[in-house]
């Protein structure tokens, strides 16, 4: 956040903080009789709003925490009330170039939260033409101009939203099941989002109102994470390992190769690119993808005392002064020294 505090989602232990200033850690997790406590320890993503609040989307609603109070207010589905949120389940967040906050969800489609009035106002699946969305599950978010966004959907492609028109327009890829499921969204620049799918890369081209089918490889291929590095793009798949697609479009594809060096595993989980290479995370183990020699390092879980606490691996974050934070499956989270190549675990016993 803006303090520096570093802030760590997981799937059962709640929200950590990591205050470097202080040298301290401190673990927020659900309090079933405390209701001024987080609302689940299943923290789906984390949103900085501004110096003081930091908001939390969860499996059960959103959770907004004030920093100089320590307290917890928590924003719930409620049938009776039209401007609650719409779904407790809450999977992303997004803050635009206007500071306004975008909620997406699991069954319950997008929501916009009102600063005025503390309202959400849903963007729900719609029929024909009419201001909404195509499909209730939304995946992906990606920022444009002003009032306006991209929605990356599980069945209706990408939908585009513009509320000062109040209208919205769909794009489909060809007729394929799986590309209208789209998993990732990244603004490759001004004009072109590139589309994850479970069948490939899409480029999309916001003047022509066009798809381009970037071809990655010789089958269909599950997108599960997308870095831009300057001219270069870097794409995880699920399965299919690490591709490397140049400007000019050539294709390189990194896989799992047994006793030759190559990345650890083939199903790529997160990416992070740094000064001096790429940081992957794998369903086993941890790689680091020189970009000079081409070649990788490959962290795993062994008997020493600083090794990888868990080869089964999550999210990835390398914060501002180049610290590498390695999410894990379970156990807690890894912080990896690069000086001393040494990983030392944070959990909840800290």
């Amino acid at each position: 956040d803006t303090d520096g505090d570093l802030w760590f989602a997981t799937e059962k232990l709640g929200v950590f903080l990591y205050s470097k200033s202080k040298n301290q850690l401190v673990n927020y997790k659900y309090q079933e009789n405390n209701k001024n406590s987080i609302s689940s320890n299943n923290i789906k993503d984390i949103l900085p709003v501004d110096k003081n609040t930091i908001w939390f989307a969860t499996d059960n609603g959103l959770s907004v925490l004030k920093k100089n109070t320590q307290v917890f207010i928590r924003y719930q589905h409620n049938p009776i009330m039209p401007f609650s949120i719409s779904d407790n389940n809450i999977t992303s967040l997004l803050k635009d170039r206007e500071s306004s906050v975008w909620l997406g969800t699991k069954v319950g489609s997008i929501n916009f939260f009102n600063e005025s009035n503390t309202n959400f106002v849903n963007i729900n699946e719609s029929i024909n033409n009419s201001f909404g969305l195509n499909n209730s599950i939304v995946n992906a978010l990606a920022n444009d101009k002003e009032k306006t966004l991209w929605v990356g959907t599980n069945g209706g492609g990408l939908n585009f939203l513009d509320f000062k028109t109040h209208t919205r327009q769909t794009y489909l890829m060809e007729s394929f099941s799986g590309s209208k499921v789209i998993k990732v969204l990244k603004n490759k620049n001004e004009d072109i989002i590139l589309c994850g799918t479970l069948t490939g890369l899409y480029e999309f081209n916001k003047k022509t109102k066009s798809f381009k089918n970037l071809e990655i490889s010789n089958k269909e291929i599950q997108v599960s994470s997308i870095i831009i590095d300057g001219n270069t793009t870097w794409i995880g798949t699920d399965g299919d390992g690490l591709i490397q697609l140049s400007e000019k479009g050539s294709i390189k594809n990194y896989k799992k190769i047994i006793s030759q060096n190559s990345i650890s595993d083939n199903f790529i989980i997160d990416i992070e690119n740094s000064d001096d290479g790429l940081w992957i995370s794998t369903q086993f183990g941890l790689d680091f993808y020189n970009k000079e020699t081409g070649e990788f390092t490959n962290y795993f879980k062994g008997d020493e005392k600083n090794s990888l606490s868990n080869n089964s691996l999550t999210t990835l974050f390398i914060d501002s002064k180049d610290r590498l934070w390695v999410g894990l499956g379970y156990g807690g989270l890894n912080y990896f020294d690069k000086k001393t190549k040494k990983f030392y675990l944070l959990n909840e016993s800290l």
